[in-house]
């Protein structure tokens, strides 16, 4: 059999990938897993990368609506529609209606987000315990899907661990070598499959997820380069040549796999053993048929069907042939299974081969060959070769948890002011802070030597510390050690983060900035702040349904080649935007130097397509207005985290209009309601700024008094 392969639509990328990848995240699911890899995507960021796809094509949480069924109904008069070619409607007033529509019970359902692959190699051809055999195996099929549909996105875990089915355990084999395959709906790069151009954001079909091609590109592929992996073509005694006679002649589908592979029989396989037990009852009397014509024969195999208690088979009379089989009828199920859906054995031209076969004493039942060759065997480790290995393990896992422990050590020990300054404080300087840093620095120095031990600051401050509500990086700064009051609030002007350019945007001139210590330094005067700008910030995380159904405010902050910039933010009214110092749905922090002065900017707005703008714009309608030369728009949609992990944008495809219209103080409002939330943030903090400072103040007098003594 060498390797076969079926595949499974999910409407969740993310379980699936939970799945292949186990409970542990980023550990394969046990150490039998030996093989991993992805293609346009990495094996630990998989469930991200796919999600960002769907959201970078405009493709994310798609949905389809279901069709509507039509049925005869039991009063003519209750009838409405009517079939034309292919496609029903409503009967005319002076048309005469056939069926009643009956519309689906859910309208709309969630459109495939992954395809499940499955590659599974025999025993006889790969000993899912030879580390060699199975890593050639995975490579087969790296190769395979590179070469066959390289632009999809898809990751690759193959698995040793499988025990088997029940059946498969009952002949005495254990778990075969198996390779998972989780393909993204959505294509990644261009590629030709089967003739077909796909381009990147359309949706993954035909000759890729068709059944009957992928197998039969596999199998080309098995006869073509099979050798260069140790694998050889597939056995057609076991698995016939895609769309050969043989192949069609049973179609056997995966439901009735799984469910033969669990003991019991699928409807379509009754139906199947049914019309074989007739078959090989007639085989023992040919001269019941010898004279009859094809519609005779017919019936006489309708009544033995019947007679087996499997089956049941619906007819039609037809002038030219007589009785013709129409469908099939297994007692306790339901709907009727069509002539053709069995294979091409048991249709009325394959049931006609079938009946002249026996009439001539030539009939044979149905069967499929199975595998009789052993299982593969590989030579195993020499007692010397295994020691060794395990040595180099052990070894190498006693380097781990060394490591480990010194991390913990070193997260555990106490912070002196000294490290927490180096830490915490030193990064968030920009270049022109010499006055803070250099002040901070002669205290740490001062306290050093007058041979006082620095206030260390357990672990359980450090938790108290890390509970402090989320602010912005200039509020925290100039919360340590500070001198000289009025010196440091004119330096904190200085440090007042700008908003960052964009494409379209012109920058404020900025003021030079008076150096501390320099010769034109005032000595008894703060210095000249610069012209402030408002310090933005982005919202905080949300979760859930925070993501889904917000009111959004969307502001045209500029335009280059085929990009626009927009700045995204929750509408201050959304209940999501309740006590948030920040409503900005993207920033990035940006560094730029000018006149040899490092500034730390902030930029809010995230790049949307042109086309993606337009369905805003088309979305927002009349409910938009100009504020200070920019275009502000009003939504409501669906919003997702960013490809760049930097924030959140808004999924174009979700947007809809509000009913909540906005004026020109719209910008106001978003500002007033940050405003609020800051302000109540900093009365929070206060509090525990002071409970932080007394802590370092009583440890510092506790170090004098045990000097004193």
């Amino acid at each position: 059999m060498t390797a076969v392969s079926k595949h499974i639509p999910t409407t969740s990328a993310s379980t699936l990938i939970h799945y292949l990848r186990g409970p542990d995240g980023l550990e394969l699911r046990n150490p039998r897993a030996v093989y991993a890899w992805g293609t346009h995507c990495t094996y630990e960021r998989a469930e991200f990368e796919f999600r960002d796809l769907r959201i970078e094509q405009g493709r994310d949480q798609e949905v389809r609506r279901n069709p509507s069924k039509y049925r005869k109904p039991k009063d003519p008069a209750d009838a409405t529609h009517l079939k034309v070619g292919k496609n029903w409607r409503e009967a005319k007033a002076n048309e005469t209606a056939t069926h009643l529509r009956i519309p689906p019970e859910v309208e709309l359902e969630k459109r495939y987000e992954a395809f499940h692959f499955i590659y599974s190699f025999d025993l006889a051809t790969v000993n899912p315990d030879d580390p060699q055999s199975v890593m050639r195996a995975g490579d087969a099929v790296r190769a395979f899907r590179e070469g066959y549909s390289p632009g999809v996105q898809s990751l690759f875990v193959g698995q040793s661990d499988a025990k088997g089915s029940k059946a498969a355990q009952a002949r005495g084999e254990g778990g075969k070598y198996h390779v998972h395959e989780a393909m993204n709906a959505i294509v990644h790069s261009r590629m030709t499959v089967g003739g077909r151009t796909f381009e990147p954001g359309m949706r993954v079909g035909g000759a890729i997820t068709h059944v009957d091609t992928y197998r039969a590109a596999w199998d080309e592929f098995l006869e073509r380069r099979g050798h260069e992996f140790g694998l050889e073509p597939q056995d057609r005694d076991v698995l016939p040549e895609v769309r050969s006679a043989e192949y069609k002649a049973v179609r056997r589908t995966d439901h009735d796999f799984w469910v033969r592979e669990r003991g019991g029989i699928s409807d379509q396989d009754r139906a199947r053993r049914g019309i074989e037990t007739a078959l090989q009852s007639l085989s023992r009397d040919p001269s019941r048929l010898a004279g009859l014509s094809a519609g005779q024969r017919m019936d006489v195999l309708v009544d033995e069907v019947a007679a087996t208690g499997d089956l049941e088979i619906k007819t039609r009379s037809t002038k030219k042939l007589g009785t013709r089989v129409r469908s099939f009828v297994v007692p306790g199920r339901q709907q009727p299974i069509g002539s053709t859906k069995l294979g091409e054995r048991y249709t009325n031209a394959g049931l006609d081969e079938q009946l002249d076969l026996v009439a001539q004493g030539r009939w044979k039942p149905h069967t499929r060959g199975r595998v009789t060759a052993p299982p593969k065997t590989f030579e195993p480790l020499s007692p010397q070769e295994e020691a060794e290995l395990w040595a180099e393990v052990h070894e190498a896992a006693a380097q781990e948890r060394a490591a480990q422990a010194a991390e913990k050590q070193a997260a555990e020990k106490p912070q002196s002011i000294a490290e927490l300054y180096e830490q915490r404080v030193r990064p968030t300087l920009d270049d022109g802070d010499e006055y803070f840093g250099g002040a901070a620095a002669a205290f740490l120095a001062d306290y050093e030597q007058r041979g006082r031990a620095l206030p260390s600051i357990s672990p359980a401050v450090e938790q108290t510390e890390a509970t402090r509500p989320t602010v912005h990086v200039d509020d925290t700064t100039h919360q340590h050690v500070e001198p000289h009051a009025a010196e440091t609030a004119a330096r904190t002007d200085d440090a007042v983060e700008q908003q960052a350019d964009t494409p379209s945007l012109e920058r404020e001139p900025d003021v030079p900035e008076v150096q501390a210590g320099s010769a034109t330094a005032p000595t008894a005067s703060p210095t000249v702040a610069k012209p402030q700008r408002r310090r933005e910030r982005q919202v905080s995380v949300l979760k859930g349904d925070e993501m889904r159904g917000r009111e959004l405010v969307a502001v045209v902050v500029g335009e280059q080649d085929d990009r626009v910039y927009l700045d995204a933010q929750l509408a201050a009214h959304d209940p999501a935007a309740a006590d948030r110092s920040g409503l900005h749905l993207y920033t990035e922090r940006k560094s730029t130097t000018k006149d040899g002065h490092r500034q730390t900017v902030t930029a809010v707005a995230a790049p949307y397509s042109r086309e993606q703008v337009s369905t805003l714009r088309a979305a927002a309608g009349d409910n938009r207005v100009v504020v200070a030369g920019r275009e502000v728009l009003a939504l409501r949609g669906n919003v997702s985290p960013s490809n760049d992990g930097r924030g959140y944008v808004v999924v174009p495809h979700s947007v809809g209009p509000t009913d909540r219209p906005i004026g020109t103080d719209v910008i106001e409002r978003q500002h007033a309601s940050e405003d609020r939330a800051r302000q109540r943030e900093k009365e929070r903090g206060k509090s525990l700024s002071e409970q932080f400072s007394q802590q370092t103040l009583e440890a510092a007098e506790r170090d004098d008094h045990d000097m004193d003594r």
